[in-house]
């Protein structure tokens, strides 16, 4: 396999993966990161997950979240999703985009920062 000809300057893009029990929150969620340049998409989805919970098999409705972004925003997404979101333990993955097209990643480079310190 080669190594895919993208520019540095529009790595390291990432993919925040995680799910919700209702449309609100995931809508809330992607506001969110989206709004504050954290994110430059976000799509979600209705899913069926099946998972343990304390113990128990669980089959259950969900709303996924993919979430583009540069891999400096990262932190500030996954306290997003901490602070906005009501599970106990959230389904947070973060899943590095290794290729692409440059200009699809030039735009998620354009429109995902890390936020200001300050």
């Amino acid at each position: 396999m080669t190594e895919p000809d993208i520019p540095s300057e529009h790595l390291p893009a990432i993919i925040v993966i995680t799910t919700c029990d209702n449309r609100a929150e995931a809508d809330a969620i992607a506001a969110h990161c989206v709004r504050e340049q954290l994110a430059a998409c976000v799509h979600i989805d209705a899913i069926d997950s099946t998972y343990m919970w304390q113990g128990e098999l669980r089959a259950e409705p969900e709303f996924r979240l993919v979430i583009k972004a540069t891999a400096g925003a990262y932190n500030a997404i996954e306290k997003a999703i901490a602070m906005l979101h009501s599970y106990d333990e959230p389904a947070i993955a973060c899943i590095p985009i290794t290729g692409g097209s440059a200009s699809y990643l030039q735009w998620i480079a354009e429109n995902s920062r890390p936020p200001l310190q300050g």
